[in-house]
């Protein structure tokens, strides 16, 4: 585990460091993402900041946005409306970006839900979930891959996950779309592992870039129910029961903002971002050359090479030739 004044001593240099220059942050208005968004802006960097989400979330956010300026001056905050449960606009916001930017140092993707209430298909034909989960990440990365690979440290930090993946995937559904496959459970299941397996092969082909999937452990964000009616007998099991256990045995949101902000900007994880005295993490091969990072709650890369092993050599290629095929229209 690396230590909580470590980290808070490494976030403390980001201002006089200068970095990350631009930042793009996608489920920055809740959650993981709005976590880490805060303590960035709190740490005085003058980072100009894209920050996207639905247009349910713009009044709230121009409150936030308002607030943050007070606490931090050189912050530049732009938002960007859109739903990235749909791919055409994800494709379009990154263009958007693209037109404004020539260079990229931090993209922090963490939106996302656990879909209780079952499979529900976009007008584009994913399931929800899915597609915020891990097509609408994998079309943000790949479309803002040249202005990442124009960063001198750039970083791809997705927030789900990261060493907590399963071998049970299922080849020839990929998307859960036969009758009665579909769970949350089992979603969750695939996507952590798509991602993985996807990052690891971007990161084999843009060496400059440092790839890193993160498990955050417990935190209590808030939307843990966010897929399901606020009146139900689950949520309301969720509420009283499992929440309040997740405030006892899990990090506080303060925490883990701090050490996600840690994440996508410590050199711990190569690149060139802020040096301490900490060893150096093992990427997804067991090595510190650069690649994908798999990272646990306490900043410790944490996986099961075994599995690492089974999933590269049976399902990767598999999985990469699916997402490519699913995405192409909108790269």
């Amino acid at each position: 585990m690396v230590a909580l004044n470590v980290i808070k001593h490494s976030n403390s240099q980001l201002k006089t460091a200068g970095i990350p220059k631009v930042a793009v942050f996608v489920g920055g208005t809740s959650g993981i993402g709005h976590l880490a968004l805060t303590e960035l802006v709190e740490s005085g960097s003058s980072t100009k900041i894209y920050l996207i989400g639905r247009q349910s979330a713009a009044a709230q956010m121009e409150t936030r946005v308002a607030h943050f300026r007070t606490i931090n001056l050189n912050v530049e905050i732009v938002w960007l409306e859109g739903e990235i449960s749909l791919l055409a606009d994800v494709a379009r916001i990154c263009t958007e970006i693209k037109s404004k930017e020539s260079t990229l140092d931090l993209l922090f993707l963490s939106a996302g839900f656990l879909p209780f209430s079952g499979r529900r298909e976009t007008s584009e034909g994913f399931d929800t979930s899915q597609s915020v989960l891990y097509f609408s990440r994998i079309t943000f990365i790949i479309n803002l891959l040249p202005l990442l690979s124009s960063s001198p440290s750039a970083r791809v930090v997705s927030v789900m996950g990261g060493g907590k993946e399963r071998a049970n995937i299922d080849l020839g559904d990929l998307e859960l779309r036969k009758p009665g496959a579909f769970g949350a459970v089992r979603s969750q299941t695939h996507v952590i592992a798509m991602t993985t397996l996807t990052m690891e092969k971007l990161a084999e082909q843009n060496k400059t870039v440092t790839f890193i999937h993160t498990f955050p452990g417990q935190v209590d964000t808030g939307n843990l129910r966010a897929d399901l009616p606020p009146y139900s007998p689950f949520s309301w099991l969720l509420w009283i029961v499992v929440e309040p256990l997740i405030r006892l045995i899990g990090l506080s949101n303060k925490e883990s903002g701090q050490r996600h902000l840690y994440v996508g900007t410590s050199a711990k994880y190569g690149g060139r971002g802020i040096s301490t005295k900490v060893p150096q993490a093992r990427n997804s091969k067991g090595n510190t050359e650069p690649g994908l990072f798999l990272v646990n709650q306490y900043c410790d890369a944490s996986f099961d090479q075994a599995t690492l092993d089974q999933l590269r050599d049976s399902v990767q290629g598999t999985v990469w030739e699916h997402t490519q095929k699913a995405i192409e229209s909108f790269i």
